[in-house]
């Protein structure tokens, strides 16, 4: 099996990553704090690095996250505490509350220091709504609704903490919900990070870091001090700088899902933006992303494809720069959540011909039959899978047990194949689903 997909979730090491940085791009833009806090099984969880980062460059964002250049000027590089950094995450699924903004900066990071790696993953922040929690939102409301202690905000080692304390509330549902392994969190998580769970994580020969005394830890102080001289309204600062960085990190991958856009509408509707308020935030981010660019006074075309794909993820998201002034231009509520088609009649599949092969098979009525899916699908993810069988009326369950009715097995099946087999569950391969979906 490939990657950690049969791996168990709760005996594998989890890396819980936070970053602050001087802008949008992990290509331009570098890290200015970094904080791992690292979950090993039957151990309580231990901050491995905690420090400041020098990031050779002028630092911006301070309206975010406190941090000036003063702050950084006798701060180490990321090169030396790149052997801590790798150490810290050795053998571990990397986390983050919105792991896409965090993890594109760790791997451009430690791609400079001559380290290609893509790492296997989870989001902190969509996992309460795949395990019902409640929908996505900041971390500081997420520990306020779960009763968690969190200092200070945008401080990477106090946000890491509070992550890695939500982890610890999301065990006991995983385990609730028979969640036990990343394939099974695959299957129910309609989500991208699924995909990162065929690779494998890093691994680092230990004692390869220098010791924590290269490190600059900020001081709570430093950080009052700097983000209140910058905020000219409390109120409305806060409230732009929470909207600001929420939605830097959702355009930090150029991609938008359908989470991510609902948690951005509710949280603008929550805070109160105003259309003006809120397109200067867009405008903000399109700006830093140009400003980055430019300093060489020349734009590559990855660059124009970067800041090409930012503009339209501003757009998809309300507003980009250099779109026709209209009024009221962003939504004022999160848009309606899709709902799956409805289920066909009832009927009994199992007296249906079998599907024909080749294009425009018909569609068999799956309508209360229980499905498992298992192995590696290469046609679609596990999630779209899941929703066209419940399009036409399956129960796609976890696990295979007695009152499972149909096993669909991709590549690499795994001991699921196995017990369906023994219990005499009827067996389809991948071309034959889709074949009944129409699609063979």
């Amino acid at each position: 099996m490939p990657g950690i997909l049969e791996s168990t979730i709760d005996r594998t090491p989890i890396a819980v990553v936070d970053f602050e940085t001087t802008g949008l791009s992990a290509a331009a833009d570098r890290v200015v704090e970094v904080a791992i806090v690292r979950i090993d099984p039957d151990k309580p969880p231990r901050t491995l690095v905690d420090t400041l980062v020098n990031p050779q460059q002028p630092v911006r964002a301070t309206h975010v996250h406190g941090i000036t250049d003063d702050m950084v000027v006798d701060a180490p590089n990321f090169a030396d505490i790149c052997g801590q950094v790798l150490e810290a995450i050795s053998g571990c699924v990397v986390t983050a509350y919105n792991v896409y903004f965090d993890l594109r900066f760790l791997e451009a990071e430690l791609q400079r220091q001559g380290h290609e790696l893509q790492l296997p993953h989870f989001c902190l922040m969509r996992m309460r709504p795949i395990l019902g929690l409640g929908g996505c939102c900041a971390l500081r409301q997420a520990c306020r609704e779960h009763g968690l202690h969190h200092g200070n905000l945008h401080c990477a080692a106090d946000d890491a903490r509070a992550a890695a304390d939500l982890w610890g509330v999301y065990k006991p549902h995983l385990a609730k919900q028979r969640i036990g392994t990343f394939a099974d969190l695959a299957f129910v998580a309609a989500n991208k990070f699924a995909e990162s769970f065929r690779l494998q994580p890093c691994n680092s020969p230990r004692g390869g870091g220098s010791g924590p005394g290269i490190w600059k830890q900020r001081s709570t102080l430093n950080l009052i001090d700097a983000a209140s001289a910058t905020a000219p309204s409390p109120t409305g600062y806060e409230a732009r700088r929470d909207y600001w960085r929420a939605l830097k990190a959702i355009v930090s991958d150029l991609r938008i899902d359908h989470c991510e856009r609902e948690a951005l509408f509710r949280l603008r509707c929550e805070l109160g933006l105003r259309d003006e308020e809120a397109k200067a935030v867009h405008a903000d981010i399109f700006a830093e992303a140009v400003h980055a660019f430019v300093n060489d006074r020349q734009v590559s075309e990855e660059q124009e494809n970067h800041l090409h794909l930012l503009a339209t993820c501003l757009r998809e998201l309300g507003w980009a720069p250099g779109d026709a002034p209209t009024p009221a231009t962003l939504p004022r509520k999160a848009p309606p959540r899709p709902r799956a088609a409805p289920a066909s009649p009832k009927s009994d599949p199992k007296r249906q011909p079998p599907p024909r092969d080749g294009e425009g098979a018909p569609r068999i009525d799956f309508s209360g039959r229980t499905v498992v899916c298992t192995g590696v699908l290469k046609r679609y993810p596990r999630p779209t899978i899941t929703d066209k069988l419940e399009a036409l009326g399956a129960k796609v369950t976890s696990s295979v047990s007695k009152k499972t009715d149909l096993l669909i097995a991709g590549e690499n099946p795994g001991s699921k194949l196995d017990k369906a087999r023994e219990l005499g569950v009827e067996v389809w391969d991948e071309q034959r689903l889709l074949a009944a979906l129409g699609e063979g």
